[in-house]
């Protein structure tokens, strides 16, 4: 049984894009946008790959800037899709119509 991996979820492959949820997917969309919006095309192939804080903070000023106001405008766009979600949810709770349990 070498080899063999008890419960292991399929793996996905190379060439399929990984997948993300929702809010997931607009927090990328937008970092990836106000990064490009800023450093062109350098920005867009900076944030295709992975980055970590310690590469983050070798690069100057200014692409560090980008990325703090990109991660800013992804999280807002998250916040505000929620807070839409659960508005829409709170007014689609008014028109369920309330059933009295039985008695006893």
């Amino acid at each position: 049984m070498s080899g063999w991996r008890r419960n292991a979820a399929p793996r996905a492959s190379p060439s399929s894009p990984p997948a993300r949820s929702a809010p997931g997917s607009v927090y990328t969309d937008r970092l990836t946008a106000t990064v490009t919006d800023r450093l062109g095309a350098d920005g867009a192939r900076l944030t295709g790959g992975e980055l970590t804080p310690e590469l983050l903070r070798d690069l100057p000023e200014p692409v560090r800037h980008a990325f703090r106001t990109g991660v800013v405008d992804g999280l807002h766009g998250v916040a505000l899709g929620t807070a839409a979600l659960c508005a829409v949810a709170f007014a689609v709770s008014w028109l369920v119509r309330e059933v009295p349990l039985r008695g006893r």
